[in-house]
């Protein structure tokens, strides 16, 4: 019974590998999430300047 799922388990890992390559074939890098990430220039306050951030806990804190 090990053996038979073992089999199930490949022989799916090879399905799942061969519907990758061919939605590879047919998207590339078309999509988003295969693009690269632009450099981010509108941050938040709280990104920018970690001390904005502590302030703002600081004031609730009080």
């Amino acid at each position: 019974e090990e053996i038979e799922q073992l089999g199930i388990c490949q022989n799916l890992l090879f399905e799942l590998e061969d519907c990758r390559n061919e939605l590879y074939k047919h998207i590339k890098e078309d999509t988003p999430a295969m693009k690269n990430i632009p450099y981010i220039i509108n941050k938040p306050s709280w990104l920018r300047d970690p001390r904005w951030f502590q302030n703002l806990q600081n004031q609730k804190n009080e």
